[in-house]
């Protein structure tokens, strides 16, 4: 992103546990993210609120300073740790959440009043092994995103970003475009075709 240009705006449909906002709020983006179970936002709210209070890096620059003039290794691990920890504590800070339902938030969202939408379907095999606790695999979203869901997402953003398993995916629209991703994990990258309106408004996403 050059200087001076707006940050992008981002509406993570799927908010889950945050990684996808967080890497998408480090690269400059502003996000607001959508999470439909109430206890899964309030977790990810309070860790996100926990990384905006890491301590800013300015006020790490006597301790790093120290370091460096101690032991040049130190100091680089130090340096590290404080970049990242900038990097984390900025990217909380441009994450908004809000609990609500995906299909009923789009379809009351203004045209284009967002740069992307991000669709991350998690749990579609709510049965399968995982190391995420019982009950909040049983309550994640299950499904795959619906047509309706897929017409509002490119009347409120020209871009519309899926991620999921290789094995899990279900139908989407054209045109687009595969970013393989690592562990089967690929981001399908839909567009609005060039020169199309947005669609209007719908009372539903749902169907």
């Amino acid at each position: 992103m050059g200087a001076g240009a707006r940050p992008l705006r981002v509406l993570d449909a799927t908010l889950g546990h945050g990684h996808d906002a967080l890497a998408m709020a480090a690269d400059g983006a502003r996000v607001v993210g959508l999470e439909v179970q109430p206890v899964l936002a309030m977790l990810t709210t309070e860790g996100l609120a926990q990384l905006a209070r890491l301590p800013d890096a300015d006020a790490e620059t006597d301790a790093q300073a120290e370091a460096e003039a101690e032991a040049d290794a130190d100091a680089d691990a130090d340096a590290d740790t404080i970049s990242l920890d900038a990097t984390l504590q900025a990217a909380a800070r441009r994450i908004a959440v809000e609990c609500a339902d995906h299909a009923v938030w789009l379809a009351d969202a203004e045209a284009d009043s967002y740069d992307a939408v991000v669709l991350n379907p998690m749990w579609q095999n709510p049965d399968a092994p995982t190391h995420t606790a019982r009950w909040l695999r049983r309550e994640g979203e299950r499904g795959w995103p619906t047509a309706g869901v897929f017409d509002a997402a490119l009347r409120v953003a020209p871009t519309v970003l899926v991620r999921s398993h290789h094995r899990h995916i279900g139908p989407m629209p054209e045109p687009r475009h595969v970013e393989r991703g690592k562990r089967g994990m690929d981001v399908f990258v839909i567009r609005r075709p060039v020169g199309q309106p947005p669609l209007s408004r719908r009372r539903t996403a749902g169907g």
